[in-house]
């Protein structure tokens, strides 16, 4: 009796909270869309997809596959509704299995391959064509020389130290310029072993203290997710009179 009751009361609540996780789980990806949507600007929309597209995703698709999980194991459970508590177990086995395989594989595809995918939409915002506001004419993007006249001194460290990157975009035949930041330490790299772009900064250190007139030394290191890959890269650190113009 007691193990018939289970039996009838199990998929019910299994498909309530299975309903519940596919509502979660699309308001997660509707806010993340209409936030992506409302946000102005292309920098700053970079920086939101950088910071938040591959955590939304993971959210509102495991929501959706454990549901569908809930949903597979209430069918199971209902078709060995002649059996018992074993039948029930197998049933929640089975699910839970297919569940953890589809989670793991959406899990490793936005952890590995779905970075690459993320950099081609970033690159595409960041070197979308800027229209001039006073002229309507195309922006010229400077390069690397000719933008750090336009920089200040602090801007110019940022890029140094890896800390942040900047973009000067340049109306030429009004003069009018605008410069877009972009976060240098949430931005994965390119692993040169895997080739998956899964290279993040982990740890920061001072080699050489800077002095009064003189820039220091910094090391700045980074690991692979994937491949476990290890590198390092030296960093300029202002000098103190430098620093102290920043201020």
């Amino acid at each position: 009796m007691e193990n018939q009751s289970l039996l009838d009361i199990w998929p019910y609540y299994a498909t309530i909270i299975a309903n519940g996780l596919v509502g979660f789980g699309l308001i997660v990806l509707i806010i993340h869309f209409v936030r992506l949507s409302i946000t102005k600007g292309y920098a700053k929309k970079y920086d939101y997809l950088n910071k938040n597209e591959a955590k939304y995703l993971l959210v509102g698709f495991i929501s959706l596959i454990i549901a569908v999980s809930l949903y597979m194991n209430s069918a199971m459970v209902n078709f060995f509704s002649r059996g018992g508590v074993f039948e029930l177990a197998i049933g929640l086995f089975i699910s839970s299995i297919i569940g953890v395989a589809f989670g793991y594989a959406l899990y490793a595809y936005l952890k590995f391959y779905y970075p690459s995918i993320l950099e081609e939409k970033l690159m595409k915002l960041r070197f979308k064509p800027r229209i001039s506001p006073e002229t309507g004419n195309v922006m010229k993007l400077l390069t690397e020389d000719e933008e750090d006249v336009h920089l200040t001194d602090e801007m110019i460290e940022h890029e140094e130290s890896m800390k942040y990157e900047y973009d000067v975009w340049m109306d030429e035949a009004s003069g009018h310029k605008f410069i877009e930041r972009y976060d240098g330490q949430q931005h994965a790299k390119l692993c040169p072993d895997c080739n998956f772009r899964t290279l993040k900064e982990y740890k920061e250190e001072e080699i050489q203290a800077p002095t009064q007139n003189e820039a220091g030394l910094g090391k700045k290191y980074f690991k692979c997710s994937y491949c476990s890959h290890h590198e390092s890269h030296d960093v300029k650190i202002a000098s103190l009179s430098e620093k102290a113009k920043m201020l």
